[in-house]
């Protein structure tokens, strides 16, 4: 059983850095696609997108890593709740102002 939730883990890890990687590609993709860029917007839009995933990387994604940390030690430690369940959920949810805001 161990073997397995190692091997599930570590294929999560891997589907979400994949898609963390490609992220850039894909949204310059989904731009184009609604807005049909020329050369000049696709590289002006390139650019702020990666200034964007730069900056998520700095700032945002180690708050992530201590919200994780935090539920894990909660897991650890006890029984789970619905309102901690509803916090976290809350927590995760308010992420995306800080994004918007970028």
């Amino acid at each position: 059983m161990t073997v397995v939730a190692g091997c599930l883990l570590a294929t999560a890890c891997s589907y979400i850095r994949l898609g963390y990687e490609t992220m850039p590609t894909l949204a310059l993709w989904h731009l184009d696609s609604h807005l049909s860029l020329d050369s000049a917007q696709k590289d002006l839009a390139s650019h702020r997108i990666d200034k964007l995933v730069a900056w998520h990387r700095h700032a945002e994604v180690p708050t992530y890593a201590e919200l994780l940390r935090g539920v894990r030690q909660q897991i650890g430690h006890g029984p789970v709740t619905e309102e901690d369940v509803q916090r976290w959920r809350d927590e995760v949810t308010g992420r995306w102002q800080p994004i918007a805001e970028q």
